[in-house]
């Protein structure tokens, strides 16, 4: 989504092997995109997309904004197709019509039936976020709500959205109002908090980890980027749809408690001042 315009960039095999592969500089976003879906690498795949943006924002003319989500999930569309050009990488324009997708649904079996349906045209779009994998979502916080004792950082699951067909969509949570100062645990924000303030979020994360690992609750995506710092100075533990980054947990461990230790570890050492090889 850009401009309040979705845009869909085809990107074909074909269009990229060439003899002299490794010298055209539009091949290695090809190989990026490749890699990225087999290691099943959310974050490579977003810096693969990201660095075709501004090839994109020439081709695309501002439209009117969208706050309704309904409205939101269907907005005009443009399509695209990256190729290579005299070793360089170039989008160019389709007049081809874009595809309709049917938005992806939440088994309706599988929710508890106890929390209000929100319908997606009461939902206001403040700001876009990639989002996949809703049901290990919903899942995983409905087990914490249930079976959790006493509180814990981590968003309540508080209703779920429902589309113009009356299927479940999305979900609701808390908002968490991070600290200005820092958002989450990266490690540039954490190199400037007192030595006290990373013990306490290092205690805090480690303490969460094992509390869902007792309920059975794996994290998954475990990674300093999903532990925020909020407005108290405390730390929260978010995104429980799966998915694993490069360099926090090895790929046969991804989606087990061993992956998450793996993760946890290295969260820790990052708070602990240690240098961390990814």
């Amino acid at each position: 989504m850009l401009k309040n315009t979705k845009f869909i960039v085809l990107v074909l095999q074909q269009d990229f092997l060439i003899d002299d592969q490794a010298k055209c500089a539009a091949s290695e976003v090809w190989q990026r995109l490749e890699d990225a879906s087999i290691d099943n690498d959310d974050d490579e795949m977003d810096r693969a997309i990201y660095d075709m943006i501004d090839l994109i924002k020439e081709m695309i003319e501002e439209a009117p904004a969208i706050s309704a989500l309904d409205a939101f999930s269907n907005p005009p569309t443009l399509m695209l197709q990256l190729v290579p050009l005299e070793g360089k990488q170039k989008i160019i324009r389709r007049n081809i019509a874009a595809p309709r997708y049917k938005t992806n649904s939440v088994d309706s079996a599988k929710i508890n039936a106890e929390l209000p349906l929100v319908p997606s045209r009461d939902v206001t779009v403040l700001r876009s976020l990639f989002a996949q994998r809703v049901l290990k979502e919903v899942l995983a916080l409905q087990r914490i709500s249930e079976a959790v004792e006493g509180s814990i950082k981590i968003p309540t699951l508080r209703a779920f959205v429902t589309s113009t067909d009356e299927e479940v969509i999305g979900i609701l949570i808390d908002y968490i109002e991070t600290s200005e100062e820092i958002h989450s645990l990266n490690a540039a924000a954490v190199a400037t908090a007192e030595s006290s303030r990373r013990g306490k979020w290092a205690s805090q994360v480690d303490d969460m980890l094992h509390r869902l690992h007792a309920i059975d609750v794996v994290w998954g995506d475990v990674k300093t980027a999903n532990v925020l710092i909020d407005k108290d100075d405390d730390a929260w533990i978010i995104d429980f749809g799966g998915g694993n980054t490069q360099g926090w947990i090895d790929r046969e461990l991804c989606g087990t408690k061993k992956g998450d230790l793996q993760g946890l570890q290295k969260i820790l050492d990052v708070l602990a001042g240690k240098e961390v090889i990814f």
